[in-house]
């Protein structure tokens, strides 16, 4: 097995052996030989190096720690952002659809839920513009002109449109994603997609055990949010956990591009 040291563990090690040697130096040496040159000096320099190895073991330990809380506010704020853009687009992409009656047409209609409730000015006003924006509408409007013998324009805008936000939706959550999640979405789906939380638990507890310092600040609930908040399962009051349509894509999305768990980490 091969001993790999990093520079905090190395200062542990010098302290841990510089008690070690005072400790044999109390058991082996008189007593009235400490106070002599040169067991003083040596008793000394030890008690020195113990000190010197702690204290800077505390600091590599600060700032190792400040490091990772800076990584860990990164992560949430760029998460934050994705779920409120995510939020704003998701009524576009819901799949989630019941019957009723159309009062202008007498017929039966399946509208939309959530209903579609989208502020076109503000997200356009809100959202990044740039000179590539501009040349990705403008080939977007001659590849819908040269499809006009399959589709009419709205048509093409509609579909290319409803691809592009599917297959944009699961890219996201396969980003930030843990391989622990994924296997604990698998299990989910394959026990006819329900699962309780204890058993749901089980699988966070593995994930930090084989990973130990990316849970050292995400706690069950922030495991379990991503996952809600991305729309892949259901949290019911009864603790039971649901698959979601999202959910199923996700996992189909993932077997169409070759990705595995093994793939991620965490």
């Amino acid at each position: 097995m091969m001993l790999h040291l990093t520079r905090k563990n190395w200062f542990v090690w010098v302290a841990g052996v510089c008690v070690v040697l005072l400790a044999a130096i109390a058991v082996l040496v008189p007593s009235d030989h400490w106070g002599l040159p040169p067991w003083k000096w040596i008793i000394f320099a030890l008690v020195g190096l113990a000190i010197i190895g702690l204290t800077i073991q505390l600091f590599v330990q600060s700032r190792e720690d400040q490091e990772r809380e800076l990584r860990d506010s990164k992560l949430d704020a760029r998460q934050q952002g994705i779920e409120a853009k995510l939020t704003e687009i998701t009524q576009l992409v819901s799949k989630d659809t019941y019957l009723a009656v159309s009062t202008s047409t007498n017929s039966i209609e399946p509208p939309l839920n959530p209903p579609v409730d989208f502020d076109a000015s503000k997200y356009f006003r809100t959202a990044h513009q740039s000179a590539w924006t501009a040349d990705v509408e403008k080939r977007i409007r001659i590849a819908a002109a040269q499809n006009k013998a399959y589709f009419t324009t709205e048509e093409f805008y509609s579909k290319f449109i409803g691809v592009g936000l599917v297959a944009y939706m699961p890219d996201i959550t396969w980003a930030y994603i843990w391989k622990s999640q994924i296997l604990m979405l698998a299990e989910l789906n394959k026990q006819n997609g329900t699962m309780t939380l204890d058993a749901a638990k089980t699988f966070y507890t593995g994930g930090s055990t084989d990973y130990p310092s990316n849970y050292i600040h995400y706690s069950f609930d922030q495991w379990l949010g991503f996952m809600t908040t991305q729309g892949l399962i259901i949290v019911h009051p009864s603790k039971m956990l649901e698959i979601t349509v999202r959910g199923r894509d996700f996992l189909s999305n993932m077997a169409h591009n070759s990705r595995t768990a093994d793939q991620r980490i965490g």
